[in-house]
């Protein structure tokens, strides 16, 4: 048989099958209609779930999922209704609304209203930049303001004769001595006479005196306001200039590029990643990853990144989470490590903590054969990473040992030691034990110089009631697989607000939606207020971002945009302070160097002693 016979027989069974007035076509369209029907009725469940704040109810399953269609109707509603649009263009194409007409216009209906909220939804996102904007602006001038408060106490003191005294007193001495002088002027002045042409020249001359007087204050006046918006243009100029990341643009191409096609690895072609090395054992989660510009030097900045998920299995992963964040710092020549760990429930907390505190080890220990440099190391997490990375930077003087296991009395049996083993999985027995003997010197490493959390969980008690169900619970149920009142120094070990001292010097930068149905804004709050009660001049940035859900950051949106901008704009702010102050130690020990050979060569009549000028 040919082909073309074939294809002919083909085409008369189908004409036959899809015949205008077949059951078979009916049926076909009317099960399109359905699809069609439920994909509106999904539009409508996020339009409404992105323009809210909570989901439907308060069962914690509906929670823990109504941040799904929170992100596709406001992150990714723009493409939510792109897609809506070209599927019902589709199926008019196909003659879809010729058969069930009322139902499928129904559902265009529907959709269309659907598809305005949606994007009003979208465009929300716009009015955080100005609060971003102005978040850092007044982070970079505070720190601006102190460094240079500091270098003013310096450069207060001037000589004169050869002694020091300070700038004000010469100052004062200055103005009254010209004080005196006016005075002088105006007595000599005033003198009484008689002649009245004099007394009218007098007069003129004090009468343009005075107008020139007036001109002058007003044109100092005008001056200094000039001057005060020149100093104010200035500054925001700094504030903007900060870091070499150029301020997202709605003019750039690139910008709505991003947008549309919100994959971050797409637009980042110069970073390289190199996936699944290990930091532990043979164990597929102990796994980190390390991105990198392809021209990056060494001694470059550090970034640890931890991931979410709510530490188990199912959840987020280091290959899908904060992927803009970490594309956005690799591009900008940091280094950064984007660490696994084991979840549950086939492991049980600790064991996150522990092969998080493993990962940076390694990292502190390998990270100058990647180009980075220890001392400048900073932490960053969303959710579950972002507790995570909380507790690590507020405990990193703490080993896991210290913080979590206590230890054993010499007069203990093994079956005690076993039965008293409450963090260790006695089925399949996966969390590893460091065994350390009394006379090993414990390694120190450059302390993390800030941390920036997304949407963190600070709290496992739930102590100020933030929670909208019971979190404990499902904390102690899949987490942990004990109950707080069995365990509640666990569970109290567990929170970062627990770890919050006077000591703490570590910069915040906390980040949370107020649209966060998963994790309440409150955790956030109640951190940033227990940081600031006590912690003296503590040093936490608060950044809210209006109706962002819980891990808005997923994919590239305006909200993540300027969340990553502004959380770029920290970190590099923090960096180079820090190379600030370790250029003024490096200047300080050269100078006490400096005087050591000098008092050497003086002790051994190399040089002859300075005179000072006698007074």
């Amino acid at each position: 048989m040919e082909t073309q016979e074939i294809i002919e027989i083909t085409t008369l069974i189908f004409n036959k099958l899809f015949h205008e007035n077949s059951l078979l076509v009916l049926t076909f369209y009317f099960l399109l209609s359905i699809i069609y029907l439920f994909l509106v009725f999904i539009v409508v469940i996020t339009a409404y779930v992105g323009a809210n704040i909570g989901p439907f109810g308060t069962h914690p399953l509906v929670i823990r999922l109504a941040f799904i269609p929170g992100i596709i109707g406001s992150e990714l509603s723009l493409h939510f209704v792109m897609f809506m649009s070209t599927l019902s263009g589709f199926l008019w194409k196909i003659n879809l609304f010729n058969y069930f007409y009322y139902l499928n216009v129904f559902s265009l209906y529907i959709m269309v209203i659907s598809s305005v909220f949606l994007l009003k939804n979208y465009l929300n996102g716009f009015t955080f930049a100005p609060v971003s904007k102005t978040v850092i602006d007044q982070f970079y001038l505070k720190t601006n303001a102190t460094k240079s408060r500091n270098d003013k106490k310096k450069s207060n003191k001037i000589l004169v004769r050869g002694k020091p005294t300070n700038n004000t007193a010469v100052l004062s001495s200055h103005k009254q001595s010209t004080r005196l002088d006016t005075t002088n002027n105006i007595v000599h002045s005033t003198r009484p006479t008689k002649n009245p042409i004099v007394k009218i020249a007098n007069l003129c001359k004090t009468l343009k005196k005075q107008c020139v007087l007036f001109y002058r204050g007003v044109g100092k006046r005008i001056q200094n306001s000039i001057e005060i918006v020149k100093k104010h243009l200035k500054d925001s100029e700094r504030a903007q200039t900060s870091s070499h990341l150029q301020e997202p643009s709605k003019l750039s191409i690139f910008y709505w590029f991003k947008l549309l096609i919100p994959i971050p690895s797409i637009h980042f072609p110069n970073v390289h990643r190199v996936v699944d090395i290990p930091y532990g054992n043979d164990d597929e989660y102990q796994r980190l990853d390390v991105f990198f510009h392809e021209s990056c030097s060494s001694g470059r900045p550090i970034l640890v990144y931890v991931h979410g998920g709510g530490w188990k299995q199912g959840g987020g992963k280091r290959s899908t989470c904060g992927l803009p964040l970490i594309y956005q710092m690799a591009s900008k020549h940091w280094i950064v490590f984007s660490i696994g760990y084991r979840l549950a429930p086939d492991n049980k907390f600790p064991t996150h903590i522990h092969d998080t505190k493993k990962a940076i080890q390694w990292i502190r220990d390998n990270a100058a054969h990647y180009g980075g440099d220890i001392d400048s190391m900073f932490i960053a997490g969303g959710s579950a990473g972002g507790h995570l990375a909380s507790l690590t930077c507020l405990t990193d003087h703490l080993s896991y040992d210290e913080l979590f296991n206590t230890p054993s009395k010499p007069n203990e049996s093994k079956d005690q030691d076993e039965k008293d083993d409450i963090y260790h999985d006695t089925e399949n027995d996966t969390t590893p034990t460091t065994q350390t003997t009394p006379l090993e010197k414990k390694k120190t490493y450059p302390p993390f110089r800030g941390c920036v959390s997304y949407y963190a969980v600070y709290d496992f008690t739930n102590r100020h009631g933030c929670w909208t169900f019971d979190f404990p619970f499902y904390l102690g149920d899949v987490i942990m697989r004990s109950k707080i009142e069995d365990e509640p120094e666990l569970f109290k070990n567990g929170s970062p607000l627990d770890h919050i001292k006077e000591n703490t010097k570590i910069p915040f930068l906390v980040i949370h939606g107020d649209y966060d149905e998963l994790v309440p804004i409150g955790e956030s709050l109640q951190f940033i207020d227990k940081y600031r009660e006590t912690v003296p001049n503590a040093k936490v940035t608060w950044l809210p971002v209006p109706g962002a859900h819980h891990a808005f950051d997923l994919l590239f949106s305006p909200r993540t945009i300027y969340a990553v901008y502004a959380s770029y704009r920290y970190l590099n702010r923090l960096y180079k302070l820090h190379q600030h102050e370790k250029l003024k130690l490096k200047q300080l020990l050269m100078s006490h160097k400096n005087a050591a050979k000098t008092l050497e060569l003086l002790q051994e009549d190399i040089i002859s002693p300075i005179s000072t000028p006698s007074v």
